[in-house]
């Protein structure tokens, strides 16, 4: 984070750890708030943990009504857009099939007793969904039966936003970079950013470039594990799946998203929620639905299965994979 003389860490935040680099001190009072906010999201929204508001939404055997903080409203929102874009393949009731493929709150990356057969019959049975099993009044979600949710897909962008506002409401005129790992925030200082290759974390595939903008990846390098079938057939699974069979998908490798700081209010949320839901609906589809000024609100490129990398025209990276 060059010109970025100042630096802030939350090393066990949202999974991943989160820097800020910014041109300007901080506080110990503001990075505290921050801390202990973060601390406040994880307990409302947090799937591995059990007293989380999403953790006892699991638990609960015959639903509730469960208050989150109204901040989710916006959160809620977003995944409204995003479920209704992609048909209901973008899903944060994926959270069931998620912990049968043993990414649950255990750690266990084992197979639960439900199996992973990969046909596209997906998860046993039928399963919750955010359209038809959870109802929502602002940020108040209502359930009738336990459901598991994630809100991984967006949340951690939708956090970072949340840290970028406290931050720029104290320090104005600072410039700042957060980077919590693989969602990226830039105000104020333009940065180049290796895109890094899904195969081999050591390698980049290409450099983007981004100024008041924010970038989110997604790829299933960092979170995939080998798991025993039914059958006993060992098969390779990862945390990215489509909602509507409950089986990782397998056309796309990586996928990066750019947003704008104009373009939405919470342009990280966006980004991050987009650079998953690019796993399971076409680029085209998306950029139709979300829009500003009649142009879409956003550009991306994805990766495919065999390594061909292709862009939206005015996405900012050169790819020389």
């Amino acid at each position: 984070m060059s010109g970025l003389s100042h630096t802030i860490a939350f090393p066990d935040a949202l999974g991943t750890g989160i820097i800020v680099g910014l041109s300007q001190p901080v506080s110990a009072q503001l990075e505290q708030r921050i801390r202990l906010w973060l601390g406040e999201y994880e307990a409302a929204l947090s799937r591995f943990r059990a007293d989380s508001l999403v953790g006892q939404m699991a638990a609960s055997e015959h639903g509730g009504r469960f208050v989150f903080p109204a901040y989710a409203e916006a959160l809620f929102a977003l995944y409204d857009r995003l479920v209704e874009a992609s048909g209901g393949a973008f899903d944060p009731c994926v959270g069931e099939d998620l912990t049968r493929l043993g990414y649950g709150a255990d750690w266990s990356f084992a197979l639960g007793s439900g199996g992973a057969e990969e046909d596209e019959t997906g998860a046993n049975g039928s399963h919750p969904t955010w359209r038809e099993s959870v109802q929502h009044n602002g940020a108040e979600l209502i359930t009738q039966a336990p459901v598991q949710m994630d809100f991984g897909a967006a949340g951690k962008g939708f956090a970072v936003d949340m840290i970028a506002a406290m931050l720029r409401d104290a320090l104005p005129d600072a410039a700042l970079v957060i980077d919590a790992g693989g969602d990226l925030y830039a105000h104020g200082q333009p940065i180049r950013v290796a895109l890094e290759d899904p195969d081999n974390a050591e390698n980049a595939v290409g450099v983007a470039e981004l100024a008041e903008a924010s970038l989110c990846a997604s790829a299933p390098s960092r979170r995939h594990w080998a798991a025993r079938a039914s059958d006993g057939a060992v098969i390779q699974v990862h945390h990215l799946l489509n909602a509507l069979n409950g089986t990782p998908v397998r056309e796309v490798k990586a996928t990066w998203t750019l947003v704008p700081h104009g373009a939405s209010a919470y342009p990280t949320a966006l980004a991050d929620g987009l650079a998953t839901a690019l796993f399971v609906t076409d680029a085209d589809t998306l950029a139709r639905r979300f829009t500003t000024q009649g142009a879409p609100a956003f550009q991306c490129a994805a990766m495919a299965a065999d390594r061909t990398a292709v862009a939206s025209v005015d996405f900012p990276a050169e790819f020389f994979c």
